[in-house]
């Protein structure tokens, strides 16, 4: 590691948070190869379920929202997440009392990825909380150098630096006496948390996030911080693969035979909707959509194979993609999705355009997305897939900032049932 990193980023100390506080060696093993010299502190992960602490603390009881079609949000907390936030908490509170002025926090499954070597600290820039490795749920906010960007809506507490004001903000702020999922909590600190009922947290901080990561998780080992089953623990990996088989069971016949035309609804010039899958395949696409959320690289591999192989065909025949075309084609008031809110798996860029794969993206405007589609109604039909053209801008960017950008979302629908499942 470079001696100016060093000098820059340089914690007290270090803590890694564990429930396996007797795999010391192994953790220590692992911290040498991050580059820092700091003392490291194996800190026992608190149980959610008997919690055990010196301070009082209070569940955020409005978590649950019952009728939010993000499945994050519409289920009470689990004993994990509450313990993964006491431990935290617990850890912050300790480097305050401590008078530390720079920590480094580790859960159980980091895993050393890139040297700072590779990525040093280039830039010139304030501080109060560092992302070491993370989970990019929405756009970034800015690009800071080569090797830093300004993190936007982010997942996962794995790795970071905190500040003294960093430390004094989680130890005395919000969290204590309204205990969320620790992620959900650290990304709210730095920037405006899409849940409007979270607006009692407010983003004091500064946040920086190396991009690439630094510190990343490892795909074999679910923390067990959590618990294993929390909503922002990565699902297990599958082994999707496009066969033949696959096809059968999950996919429209239509569709499987590349026969689009016959069963293409179109309700309007723009937007074209078709079965896509059937009762399993909705299923399938669950998970394939739980695993690219968390940068699982066989379901990214196999929804872009699916993508190519089904529906990018669909959009070259139905829409002209070419240059300038694509803004006359979609300019005026015709088009009421011109705009709107997205979260979504951003797939690279085929002739130009970007493909966004989400599901159910007709929630109401405190969920996850919400498209602005005044004079289109689409009530959503188990299994059928919408394709349609958007200009769109991530929530708390003027739309001007991003108004270039062409995207193709791909929308599949879930059956009600499964939905409150």
């Amino acid at each position: 590691m470079p001696n100016d990193t060093v000098k820059q980023l340089r914690p007290d100390m270090a803590y890694v948070i564990t429930t396996k506080p007797e795999r010391a060696k192994h953790y220590i093993e692992e911290y040498k190869k991050i580059g820092f010299s700091a003392p490291l502190t194996i800190f026992k992960a608190i149980d959610g379920k008997h919690p055990s602490v010196e301070f009082d603390y209070a569940p955020y009881a409005g978590w649950c929202l019952p009728k939010s079609k993000n499945t994050w949000y519409n289920r009470p907390l689990l004993p994990g997440e509450i313990g993964c936030s006491l431990s935290h908490l617990s850890v912050a509170k300790d480097a305050l009392a401590k008078g530390y002025r720079r920590i480094l926090v580790l859960e159980e499954d980091f895993d050393h990825r890139r040297d700072f070597a590779q990525s040093p600290f280039d830039a010139d820039e304030p501080w109060d909380l560092i992302y070491l490795g993370r989970n990019r749920v929405r756009d970034d906010v800015r690009k800071v150098s080569d090797n830093l960007v300004q993190p936007g809506y982010s997942y996962n507490s794995h790795a970071y630096l905190l500040n003294r004001a960093g430390i004094e903000k989680i130890a005395n702020g919000e969290l204590q006496q309204a205990i969320i999922p620790y992620d959900e909590y650290l990304s709210a600190i730095h920037q405006q948390h899409p849940r409007q009922d979270l607006a009692f947290i407010k983003p004091t901080l500064k946040a920086l996030a190396f991009d690439p990561q630094v510190v990343g998780q490892r795909r074999s080992h679910v923390s067990t911080i959590t618990g294993g089953n929390s909503a922002t623990a990565a699902p297990p990996a599958q082994n999707y693969t496009l066969n033949e088989t696959w096809q059968r069971e999950n996919l429209s016949s239509a569709i499987r035979d590349h026969q689009a035309s016959l069963v293409i609804d179109r309700p309007s010039r723009e937007i074209f909707r078709f079965p896509l899958l059937s009762a399993q395949g909705i299923r399938q696409f669950e998970q394939l959509y739980q695993s690219l959320q968390h940068k699982d690289s066989k379901a990214r591999d196999f929804i872009e194979e699916l993508r190519v192989s089904f529906l990018h065909e669909i959009a070259i025949s139905r829409w002209a993609l070419k240059g300038k075309s694509w803004n006359k084609e979609t300019e005026g008031t015709a088009r009421p999705h011109l705009t709107g809110y997205h979260e979504g798996y951003f797939a690279p860029k085929v002739m130009g355009c970007e493909y966004v794969i989400a599901i159910d993206l007709d929630t109401s405007p405190t969920g996850e997305l919400w498209f602005k589609r005044q004079h289109l109604a689409l009530p959503p039909v188990a299994g059928h897939c919408t394709l349609f053209p958007a200009l769109t801008h991530a929530v708390g960017v003027r739309p001007a900032k991003d108004q270039n950008v062409r995207r193709i979302f791909i929308e599949v629908a879930r059956p009600k049932a499964f939905m409150a499942a």
